[in-house]
């Protein structure tokens, strides 16, 4: 397996050591236009479909559905059928799909230090 052990050039940045196939998968699993934008609307609650739609602006039911498969084959949702009314379904996170909170909260951090940063060196140039 290669394996990542770099500071990106820069001094000062601790050494750490990623499996590039591991992210790899990390991607196939979370990654793609629809994934993270799922998982944190559902994050906020269980939800339906039309209220996922809804709540992931763009997403066409086509797509809405191939990702909700995709994200219960990869075990991060569970499709429940309502007890209430017959033929609906609702979709929750499993306790694997939250445990990617802290991740995302730190690409969230990252990516709002990255759009200052970005500001300030097209200023630059």
């Amino acid at each position: 397996m290669e394996r990542f052990n770099g500071d990106f050039g820069k001094a000062g940045h601790s050494h750490f050591a990623i499996d590039i196939e591991r992210m790899g998968e990390v991607w196939k699993t979370i990654g793609g236009k629809w994934r993270l934008k799922l998982i944190i609307a559902l994050a906020q609650g269980d939800k339906r479909f039309n209220e996922l739609k809804e709540a992931v602006h763009g997403i066409s039911p086509r797509a809405l559905s191939k990702e909700l498969r995709e994200l219960e084959k990869h075990g991060l949702i569970k499709r429940m059928k309502s007890r209430s009314k017959p033929g609906a379904v609702a979709y929750q996170l499993t306790d694997i799909a939250f445990r990617l909170k802290d991740a995302i909260r730190a690409l969230d951090h990252w990516n709002a230090w990255y759009k200052q940063q970005f500001q300030r060196e097209k200023l630059v140039y």
